[in-house]
């Protein structure tokens, strides 16, 4: 049995149990592993014109596109829905189409045009009721993590229903800031006291309406920097337990109210992985403008039934840290050697 297999064997058995897999040792910067924890400029290679071309119309395409939609449909369509002159399900509706043929637009521009590979291992192939409410949880490796999501769900066909747990920042981001508001993605500052209020309301207004929803969080809150490294080391140390380096320790309190609040009836644990992290290499919104893209993006896809989840409720913060931390430390483990 494999490394991994043996820590979803314990997690079938006791998901807040955390397997044998323990603190890694601190990979040496030039290792290969080394290079996927600390990657560097120095190990790119150049950009070419041919690229930025590509790279700066899947920019244009997807700023443009939503400016339009935010400005001559979404707006309107909002006002309208606040006037009490069309219903909130015809108002989702009309967004569900534009969101369907948006993201597939996006997704396919990607593939097709930049060349990216996307490679699926796990539950593959699942389906979905399009009433079910789900939470999509994911390790957070770049700042381009949350693009790549759309093409996982365009395999899933439910590319037209997932909103993404962003930066407040975002919103002002002009044309895309503004779709993601109106189509209701829940924005957050880091400041519990009004991120936990802000969260109830908008997963509130998902279940108002007969209408399933995909919620995507990255419980590590922040991708993962030699910076950000360092600081979850350090809060591993002072709580006494061990060190990661491979993911953040989760920020639980936010996985805990959305399990609370939304009831999903199941949990997608998305594990991403890219391969040309191990040359040293990070993907980044420069590349993507410079038409850089990851050659390949590996997903690794588990799903859990409600069913499943309800015997661990009083623990679903260990849960979430298994299922974060401990499988993907078992997966670096079991790649590298």
């Amino acid at each position: 049995m494999s490394r991994s297999a043996e820590c979803q064997a314990q997690a079938s058995v006791n998901p807040a149990k955390r397997c044998d897999a323990g603190p890694v040792a601190e990979p040496e910067a030039e290792s290969v592993l080394g290079r996927a924890v600390h990657p560097s400029t120095k190990f790119e290679t150049p950009w070419t014109w041919s690229g930025c071309i590509i790279g700066c119309s899947y920019l244009l395409l997807l700023v443009v596109t939503a400016f339009l939609n935010a400005t001559f449909v979404l707006w309107p369509l909002t006002l309208l829905c606040w006037t009490r002159i069309l219903s909130i399900r015809s108002c989702r509706s009309v967004f569900r189409f534009l969101e369907d043929k948006y993201f597939a637009m996006l997704s396919g521009y990607l593939e097709f045009v930049g060349g990216v590979k996307i490679v699926m291992t796990g539950d593959e192939e699942l389906q979905f009721d399009p009433q079910e409410h789900v939470l999509l949880i994911c390790n957070h490796r770049s700042e381009v993590d949350w693009i790549f999501f759309w093409n996982l769900a365009l395999r899933l066909n439910v590319h037209d229903r997932i909103r993404v747990m962003m930066k407040s920042i975002i919103r002002y981001a002009p044309g895309v800031g503004w779709t993601m508001m109106l189509l209701q993605y829940p924005y957050i500052n880091r400041n519990w006291a009004t991120d936990q209020d802000r969260l109830t309301k908008v997963i509130q207004s998902y279940k108002d309406v007969d209408m399933g929803t995909w919620l995507a969080m990255f419980p590590e809150g922040t991708a993962l920097y030699d910076k950000t490294l360092k600081k979850s080391h350090k809060f591993a140390e002072k709580q006494g337990e061990a060190r990661w380096n491979y993911v953040l320790q989760p920020r639980v309190k936010g996985f805990e109210l959305c399990m609370d609040k939304m009831d999903p009836d199941y949990v997608v644990d998305l594990t991403v992985a890219y391969p040309e992290l191990m040359e040293g290499v990070r993907p980044s919104p420069v590349r993507f403008v410079r038409g850089q893209f990851p050659t390949e993006v590996h997903k690794h896809v588990q799903r859990y039934h409600r069913s499943t989840l309800t015997k661990h409720k009083d623990h679903m913060g260990q849960w979430c840290v298994w299922s974060v931390i401990v499988l993907l430390e078992c997966f670096s483990d079991e790649i590298s050697g």
